[in-house]
């Protein structure tokens, strides 16, 4: 998302997305409960919480029978995680869904951890930063410093992104087994290939040697008012890919000819910090991943 100057910010980039329910083959039928996954898939179906839905709206964009929506989302209602809007017709979700994250978010946490460093990234670069995992096939906004300028890339925590044409995810698949980015890019269908700047897997391996190189790695997308992203990985001491920090900007400010000049060193230092609260974390014994 780019928000720029005025009253509303401006939606120019792809909404929260969730994980494609598992295959039946991957299921146990006698234990999966297909009106939790529906549940779930309703409470993302709100946007990261920036937008309102009819029942209507729910139903045609989930494909679900409208019966078993408005039954779910009155249940949600009733519990006090989506609230009606004045009209009547319009929910929306409530304060009471960051509930649900306090494992996450609660004081001690990663998240509390890593945050100085975010902010730190951002106040040193002027543009937005985040701690960003890889969650299958998409990438997974955990925690993010907005930018102070007007105009700027907002994310929101537990925003979702395909992972390959991504910086973020291009910057953790270089460091890790080349068999999973590989099979990422062979299910990967038309519409996600035209965004991906390599088009066979010798074009991958080649492009992630060149981010093994650097250290970095960097995207351009026109479809986002000319954004421009950076990311590096964050590495355990025996090498293993933990996650990535990005920042992200618009061109204007930062040409992508000159982005790994002017944030690569910053990202890099940042990067190396997080990898060393994450130590510290495991050597107290405490699992912060």
């Amino acid at each position: 998302m780019i928000e720029l100057p005025g009253p509303t910010p401006v939606r120019l980039c792809c909404p929260m997305t969730t994980r494609n329910a598992p295959s039946q083959d991957e299921l146990d039928t006698r234990l999966y409960m297909a009106s939790v996954e529906r549940t779930m898939r309703i409470l993302a179906a709100f946007d990261n919480g920036l937008g309102s839905r009819t029942l209507a709206d729910i139903a045609k964009q989930l494909d679900l029978g409208r019966s078993a929506v408005q039954r779910i989302v009155y249940t949600l209602e009733k519990l006090g995680y989506l609230e009606r809007e004045a009209d009547q017709r319009h929910y929306r979700l409530t304060l009471k869904i960051l509930d649900l994250s306090s494992g996450l978010t609660s004081t001690g946490s990663l998240m509390r951890l890593i945050q100085p460093v975010l902010q730190d990234l951002a106040d040193e670069t002027g543009e937005t930063s985040s701690w960003v995992k890889l969650d299958g096939d998409e990438i997974v906004i955990q925690q993010t410093v907005r930018s102070k300028h007007l105009g700027h890339v907002s994310f929101a925590p537990g925003q979702r992104f395909a992972a390959l044409p991504s910086s973020s995810g291009q910057a953790i698949l270089a460091k890790g087994d080349p068999k999973v980015a590989e099979s990422l890019l062979a299910a990967a269908g038309p519409a996600l290939r035209t965004r991906i700047a390599f088009a066979d897997a010798a074009e991958m391996a080649a492009r992630f040697a060149e981010i093994r190189a650097q250290g970095v790695a960097t995207t351009a997308k026109e479809e986002d008012l000319f954004s421009v992203s950076i990311s590096a990985p964050v590495l355990s001491s025996s090498g293993v890919v933990l996650g990535a920090l990005n920042v992200s900007a618009l061109e204007s400010r930062v040409p992508h000819t000159r982005i790994s000049e002017q944030l690569g060193a910053p990202i890099q230092a940042a990067a190396a910090r997080v990898a060393k609260i994450l130590e510290h974390q495991a050597a107290a014994g405490v699992n912060a991943l």
